[in-house]
C-alpha cells in the first residue's frame, strides 16, 4: 500500500506541470489560428472551431486531463492516509518550516513555460514522467508535494527524541511542539498529523 501512496504522491506532485503543458500548448494553438477562430472581426471565439482544433491535437487535451487527474488523487492521497494508516504516537523534539524547499518544487510548476522555446514532444514527456514514476515507485520516499501546500497543508522538519528527521504534513500552523500527538505513517521520513 505504500508504494501506491508514493506512486500518488508523485503524480499529483507533477500534476501543476501538465495543467500548465496545457495553457503554453494552449495559447500556441490559438495564437497560430488567431483569425480562424475569431471569426467575423469579433473578440468572441467560435467555441466550434476551438473544439475542432482540440481534438485535431488531442494531446493537449491529454495533458490538461492528465493534470485534473492528478490534482485529484491528491485528495485521495489524503482520504487513503486517514483511512488506511496507522495512528502513531509522535513527540518531536524540534520542528521547523520546511517552506524553502517547497518553493523550489513550486518553481518547477514553470518547467512547461521556459520549454515552451524548446520543442519537447508529447511522448518524450511521457516517457520522462514514466521513468521517474517508476523510480519514484522503487524508492522508499518522496520528499513534498506541493499541491498539498495550495490545499492549505504545510510542511514542517521535525526530529523525533531518537533524532531521526521526519517531513511532517499538518493542517494548522505548528508553534509549538507539545501540539503535535499523534501522525500517520507515510513512508520512512513521511509523516502526517493526525486530527
Amino acid at each position: 500500500m505504500r508504494r501506491i501512496i508514493i506512486a500518488l504522491m508523485f503524480f499529483s506532485s507533477f500534476s501543476p506541470i501538465f495543467i500548465t503543458s496545457f495553457f503554453t500548448k494552449s495559447y500556441d494553438l490559438f495564437s497560430h489560428n488567431k483569425s480562424i477562430i475569431l471569426s467575423n472581426n469579433s473578440y468572441i471565439p467560435n467555441v466550434n472551431l476551438c473544439f475542432e482544433l482540440y481534438l485535431k491535437n488531442i494531446s493537449i487535451l491529454l495533458y490538461f486531463f492528465l493534470g485534473i487527474a492528478g490534482c485529484l488523487s491528491t485528495f485521495y492521497f489524503v482520504r487513503c492516509i486517514r483511512t488506511k494508516s496507522e495512528v502513531l504516537l509522535f513527540s518531536p523534539t524540534k520542528v521547523e518550516s520546511f517552506d524553502p524547499v517547497v518553493i523550489g518544487y513550486f518553481l518547477s510548476y514553470f518547467s512547461p513555460i521556459i520549454s515552451k522555446f524548446t520543442s519537447f514532444s508529447l511522448s518524450t514527456i511521457i516517457f520522462i514522467s514514466f521513468s521517474i514514476f517508476i523510480f519514484c515507485f522503487c524508492i522508499k520516499s518522496m520528499q513534498i508535494i506541493p499541491v498539498l501546500r495550495v490545499a492549505g497543508f504545510r510542511f514542517y522538519k521535525a526530529e523525533s527524541s531518537a533524532k531521526v528527521v521526519y517531513v511532517l504534513i499538518t493542517k494548522r500552523e505548528i508553534r509549538n511542539v507539545k501540539q503535535i500527538k499523534k501522525v500517520y505513517k507515510i513512508s520512512e521520513s513521511m509523516i502526517m498529523e493526525a486530527t
